[in-house]
């Protein structure tokens, strides 16, 4: 990872479980940007939508680093100058809060389950 270029995009406090949330980007951990949107529309779950936002919202994170970096007049002498197409993906699920909720039981209980929530963080690497 020497001179290489990293943008970061996150979203916090995702209500799905960080479990299922790994199964879906353990998929995409090592591809290029293009091959990692393309299997995430592809997937039958809910959550591949926010997942694709949070990509594209780090591709376009990426854009705006190349562009101010042109405009600062910083260059680096082993890259050409058109920008770099090909980008890595690199995503990390984190554990959130846990939400203690209530579920009607037998003689007017109430038996205590969790609402797992997670963090996503996807690196893109040029």
């Amino acid at each position: 990872m020497t001179n290489d270029k990293i943008s970061r995009a996150s979203l916090n406090y995702i209500r799905f479980s960080p479990r299922k949330l790994m199964r879906i980007t353990r998929l995409i951990n090592g591809k290029t940007y293009e091959e990692s949107l393309s299997i995430l529309a592809f997937l039958p779950y809910k959550i591949c939508t926010t997942i694709i936002k949070v990509l594209r919202a780090s591709a376009g994170n990426a854009k705006q680093n190349l562009l101010t970096q042109k405009q600062a007049g910083i260059t680096d002498s082993s890259r050409t100058s058109e920008p770099v197409k090909t980008f890595f993906v690199k995503a990390t699920v984190e554990k959130g809060p846990l939400m203690k909720r209530l579920r009607p039981a037998a003689k007017g209980l109430g038996w205590q389950f969790l609402r797992r929530t997670s963090h996503l963080i996807i690196e893109l690497q040029c």
